[in-house]
């Protein structure tokens, strides 16, 4: 196979993939139970969020002897952050997104 082949069937089972991809998402937006588990998760990254800033609020009344008010407003900052930035997915997941790179995956596996 010359490499314009190689090319061309990359490209053909990329875009099958993608399809794949794309009709995945909009199952998993009209399934009901991947909406109960997405909203679950939701509930779960609002508590992480508010226990990684209220630690970090107790770390900046002990450690910097900040009174309690001014130490969790300074401690929502980086707690925001760190809920926006998303290290690893372990805050939130896109359970729709997940679905659909899953269904990407699983064509590029069957197709070797």
């Amino acid at each position: 196979m010359n490499d314009v082949a190689k090319k061309q069937r990359i490209e053909e089972l990329f875009e099958v993939a993608s399809e794949a991809a794309s009709l995945e998402m909009r199952w998993a937006l009209r399934d009901p139970v991947l909406w109960g588990a997405h909203v679950v998760e939701c509930v779960a990254s609002v508590v992480k969020l508010l226990c990684v800033g209220l630690a970090l609020g107790l770390a900046a009344m002990y450690f910097f002897r900040l009174p309690e008010p001014v130490a969790l407003e300074l401690a929502s900052i980086p707690a925001l952050a760190v809920f926006a930035w998303n290290p690893r997915g372990w805050i939130w997941k896109n359970h729709f997104r997940l679905r659909a790179e899953a269904a990407f995956d699983q064509v590029l596996k069957t197709a070797r």
